[in-house]
């Protein structure tokens, strides 16, 4: 019966080392093929940036292109509806707009959320600052910003800088 239960014993250790041992291999696969995706990411975020036209939740159309050779465009792409922390920091940016103003640059909030969930948001946070809606997730798309945080279909925390040119510059 010793000899059973020792036998077990070992058995057991040896089957956990295997499941901690093969846990631990997939777990840096995974972080690999995620820092590949982030180089990735990083590689194809600079150049021309990719034009866009969206609607504001107040109705009216932003384009990127309007801001090209006057300002330089700060984008933020949020997870958007019931992500607190996105808001706050679209909070504390509306704050010290006037410092975004004197270096020229006009500071966007894009979302994949329906215009209606936005302005629902805007308004639990006192924003004024231009809300667009990206419903579709062309533009999110287009700037690679999908599937990097806690949600495959929405961008995360993601901020671009295009310049007075229409180039990424990071």
């Amino acid at each position: 019966q010793r000899r059973r239960d020792r036998t077990r014993g070992v058995l057991t250790v040896a089957v956990a080392v295997i499941a901690f041992a093969v846990a631990a291999a997939l777990l840096v696969a995974l972080s690999r093929e995620r820092a590949h995706d982030r180089q990735a990411v990083a590689e194809t975020m600079n150049g021309p940036a990719p034009e866009f036209t969206l609607p504001s939740i107040n109705g009216d159309d932003v384009s990127l292109a309007s801001f090209r050779g006057g300002k330089n465009v700060l984008l933020f792409f949020n997870e958007g509806y019931g992500c607190a922390p996105c808001w706050q920091q679209s909070v504390e940016i509306q704050a010290r707009l006037d410092e975004l103003a004197a270096a020229y640059t006009e500071y966007l909030v894009i979302t994949v959320d329906p215009a209606r969930l936005t302005r629902e948001e805007a308004a639990r946070w006192k924003l004024t600052v231009p809300l667009l809606s990206d419903s579709d997730r062309t533009v999110a798309r287009a700037y690679n910003t999908l599937g990097f945080g806690m949600h495959a279909d929405k961008p995360n925390h993601t901020f671009v800088f295009v310049d007075k040119a229409g180039d990424i510059q990071w």
